[in-house]
Order: C-alpha cells, then sequence, then structure tokens
C-alpha cells in the first residue's frame, strides 16, 4: 500500500489527482528498486522505534490507517532522509544515482501539486 499516494488516503470528499498520485507511485517504486523492499514500512518502523525485521507488511492489513499516511507524510517532509535512503542503493544502481536522485525527490514530494509531472518526468529521463 505505501506504493498509493498519501492523498489517495487523506484527500476524503475532495479527491485527489490520478496522475500525479501515479507520479507518487513511481517514486515509489524507484526507491524500492535501488534501495530495498518494503523500504517505506521499514523507514516507518525505524522512526517509530519498532525492531524493522518485526514489521508487519502493510498490505497485510489492509486499509492503512490515517495514521500510517499521516507517518508517510511526515518522514517524506523530512530534510534529508531521501538523500540518507538514496545514499544506500544497492551497488548496481551506482551508474543510475545521477539522474535517478533527483528523479526520485521530484516524485516523492508529499504536495501533489510540488510533484513533478509527466511532462518533466519526460524531459528528466535519460535520452539514448
Amino acid at each position: 500500500m505505501p506504493f498509493a499516494a498519501p492523498e489517495a488516503f487523506l484527500a476524503g470528499s475532495d479527491g485527489y489527482d490520478g496522475m500525479s498520485a501515479d507520479m507518487w507511485s513511481l517514486g515509489i517504486l524507484l526507491l524500492e528498486v535501488t534501495c530495498g523492499i518494503r523500504i517505506v514500512e521499514r523507514l516507518i518502523a525505524k522512526k517509530s522505534g519498532v525492531d524493522q525485521f518485526d514489521v508487519e507488511p502493510v498490505s497485510s492489513r489492509l486499509p492503512p490507517s490515517q495514521e500510517f499516511w499521516m507517518k508517510v507524510c511526515d518522514i517524506f517532509r523530512e530534510e534529508g532522509v531521501l538523500t540518507e535512503l538514496l545514499g544506500r542503493a544497492v551497488p548496481e544502481a551506482g551508474e543510475l544515482m545521477g539522474w535517478l536522485d533527483p528523479l526520485v525527490k521530484a516524485l516523492l514530494v508529499v504536495r501533489p501539486d510540488g510533484r513533478l509531472n509527466a511532462s518533466s518526468l519526460q524531459a528528466a529521463l535519460p535520452v539514448g
């Protein structure tokens, strides 16, 4: 469930922009491929003082609570959290980090209107 954008669960009756939510999901996907499976859940556990290996996958207790999504927002608003996570990327991602680091940071902006949009995403991807 962390692949879903926070606003998909926190927007209430106001709704949310589906394309912007998809950009968040892409950011989480790239983060997980680069840094490891269930990185968001492990990060929340670490920030909550819970043993990361005792963390139950969010998908096993659907839907995630509003408290969970507020923690996701708080964590991704923290200065330097993505830099720290991306600094622990798998070695195979090393050559990609020049463009992947700023891309993931632009996709995982909590405020949907501050997030990278599809046109900007296309322009940010390396050519060739």
